[in-house]
């Protein structure tokens, strides 16, 4: 089974990437920001879907969707035999979590927290991994007084100043 892993343009987003190399080797990395964009990155994926001919899961996170993105990505993995996994914190997304059983959502932790914490769970936890995973959470849920905060602070600017990270 291949992994596609799409998910947003921010520390956050690139922190669930991290975590999700950790945990898998035969996977494909994506990112987007928000609006039409999710759309064509997804398309690029259903086209490398369909030109391997292969189960597939399709990971998506920090990003989320709508009510017609989800029926649409939904659909189309479902013919193709294959699976989608959302893993968010954005309580924007409350209405498609609800509706689809394959959208988790938890507005307490970030992406990489939840993402971490879902493939540990099944896969065992890393110590070091760990650590960045909480960097990474306590910044992007902006918790000042947790100790990690500083560094995540520095991690995101080292993100957010890149040139050349999008691609």
């Amino acid at each position: 089974m291949r992994v596609y892993h799409l998910s947003h343009t921010d520390l956050d987003g690139y922190g669930c990437q991290v975590v999700t190399k950790h945990y898998f080797k035969n996977v494909e990395f994506f990112n987007s920001n928000y609006g039409r964009e999710i759309e064509a990155k997804f398309d690029e994926i259903i086209s490398l879907i369909d030109s391997r001919d292969e189960k597939s899961l399709v990971l998506v996170t920090d990003l989320n969707l709508t009510l017609g993105q989800c029926e649409k990505f939904e659909t189309a993995l479902n013919e193709r035999d294959s699976k989608i996994l959302l893993l968010d914190h954005h309580q924007t997304g409350l209405e498609c979590a609800k509706n689809f059983g394959w959208y988790l959502l938890d507005n307490s932790r970030c992406a990489t927290k939840i993402t971490y914490d879902f493939f540990s769970k099944a896969y065992g936890s890393d110590e070091k991994l760990s650590k960045f995973v909480d960097v990474v959470n306590a910044v992007d849920i902006w918790i000042k007084e947790d100790a990690n905060f500083e560094m995540g602070k520095v991690c995101m600017g080292i993100v957010s100043g890149a040139k050349e990270i999008n691609k």
